[in-house]
């Protein structure tokens, strides 16, 4: 995943945008939505279907296509109405390399309607990823980011975003960093389909329920500043090693004060179901 610009569609997308810029406020990023203050502003229409054929006006079709060389990261939630419009706006991008990151809600807060457009969006994006006519498309899933986080009710929704927002983040940080140690093995071109995942205090945490015969995994294995000196870190990187088979796995640092942790990703060539 490797982006310069983000672009979000629907209510998630917008709080994932304002908590974004808000904490880290580096990354161009445009908005699309209902409301007035989004930077591309869709007509609030009642159907997947509708948006699926909307007519996108020439006023935004323009704003679109500025993004159109950019590599870009399309976010949303593939169970809101607007998610019909995805393959609308994505056609504007076409000269662009176009990842897209979908987070799924919990399943039993949906109603019938919103779990069919979910399974609609996320099947269709994921068959367009696999073929290549998108970029990668990465999957999260918010029950899985419950069970990490434990939120209370008062701060579901904030803590809930703001977790995503920090995990793309820090994700995209120690793709782009230094590497004190170890190699990058190449994914499979054709493994387009992915999710995160975290190691820390030896519990290992998927963020989406990946189902698959074939993966591919790197490992970030991430060593504060102030230990890298220490005697044992070395050890527990080898027994973490050979606990995980000898895998793709890459050393970073990091100033914070804290204990060694592990960022995952993993990718596969095959449609998850929903």
């Amino acid at each position: 995943m490797n982006f310069e610009h983000i672009i979000t569609l629907g209510s998630f997308g917008k709080r994932f945008a304002e908590r974004y810029v808000q904490k880290y406020g580096t990354t161009r990023i445009t908005t699309i939505g209902n409301e007035s203050n989004c930077d591309i502003v869709f007509p609030l229409l009642f159907t997947h279907e509708e948006y699926d054929q909307m007519v996108i006006s020439e006023e935004n079709v323009e704003k679109l296509k500025k993004c159109e060389s950019m590599r870009n990261l399309v976010v949303l939630d593939p169970s809101e109405t607007i998610s019909g419009a995805t393959l609308n706006t994505l056609q504007y991008l076409k000269d662009g390399q176009n990842d897209v990151l979908l987070y799924f809600p919990r399943k039993e807060q949906l109603r019938t309607v919103r779990m069919s457009q979910l399974r609609v969006t996320a099947s269709v994006l994921q068959e367009y990823s696999r073929s290549g006519a998108l970029g990668e498309c990465w999957l999260l899933s918010e029950t899985a980011i419950e069970k990490k986080i434990k939120p209370t009710i008062q701060n579901r929704q904030e803590k809930l975003v703001e977790f995503v927002v920090d995990l793309l983040y820090s994700f995209c940080y120690y793709e782009k960093a230094e590497v004190l140690l170890g190699d990058k093995h190449p994914s499979p071109e054709h493994y387009r389909i992915g999710t995160i995942g975290h190691i820390e205090h030896d519990e290992e945490t998927m963020f989406y329920p990946f189902i698959h015969e074939h993966k591919y995994r790197h490992y970030f294995y991430v060593v504060p500043f102030s230990k890298l000196n220490a005697e044992n870190v070395y050890e527990r990187l080898e027994k973490f090693t050979k606990e995980h088979n000898f895998p793709s796995l890459t050393v970073h640092t990091i100033e914070q004060e804290c204990e060694e942790f592990v960022y995952f990703i993993e990718k596969c060539s095959e449609v998850q179901k929903v």
